[in-house]
């Protein structure tokens, strides 16, 4: 079995794709995995956003917005875990999708639209927003990424139990390809086959369990 932490920027386009690599991974080799979703709020996901979009890293009230925007999607995603994990994965993936494939603009109404359609209840939404442990389970999760010393977004940690130490492995923002390749050498390790190489950008710990 496999837990697996995937921090991602709640706007970000290349989380889309990490999210979708993993998921299509794990289903097509059988593997028991546990997913985490983390949504992260800091600056550096403010400006890799606007840097991706080709916005204007100089304008202030342009800045403020796209830091709220972050944040509010990050929260949003938070609170909709309390009508389901996996609706909660598919509401974030679906705006990531409409903002970045689509050009969509983040805003309420977006998040009510794709909310309808995935049946969650948005009014609800709106109150988990609000809930004080909704809110501290939303901080405990930005304390957990630094913590696990998660410095980009996307970043995977993934705790393979097949493994008999179950350290856990931090894959660092890295290309589709070389995230594969990273995948296919943990499962081949948890089904005791030789690794076809040593994958880079990895680091192993064990100092972490959730």
């Amino acid at each position: 079995m496999w837990e697996v932490f995937l921090f991602v920027n709640p706007l970000g386009s290349y989380c889309l794709n990490t999210e979708q690599t993993i998921l299509k991974f794990v289903d097509e080799h059988d593997i028991r995995a546990h997913f985490h979703f983390v949504a992260i709020n800091n600056l550096k996901n403010v400006d890799d956003f606007m840097m991706r979009s080709n916005m204007d890293l100089s304008d202030i009230e342009l800045r403020n917005k796209v830091t709220l925007d972050c944040y509010d999607a990050a929260l949003t995603y938070k609170a909709a875990t309390c009508q389901g994990q996996r609706k909660a994965r598919q509401l974030l993936m679906k705006i990531q999708h409409a903002i970045n494939k689509l050009g969509a603009e983040y805003n309420e109404n977006l998040v009510e639209k794709i909310a309808q359609k995935l049946h969650i209840d948005y009014q609800e939404l709106l109150i988990d927003k609000q809930n004080e442990l909704i809110n501290t389970s939303f901080e405990s999760d930005q304390l957990m990424a630094r913590e696990m010393n998660v410095q980009e977004t996307p970043s995977t940690v993934i705790f393979n139990y097949n493994d008999e130490e179950k350290n856990g492995v931090l894959i660092d923002n890295c290309k589709r390809h070389e995230l594969e390749a990273i995948l296919t050498n943990l499962y081949q390790e948890s089904h005791l086959e030789t690794p076809t190489t040593e994958p880079e950008n990895v680091i192993d710990f064990s100092t972490y369990r959730n």
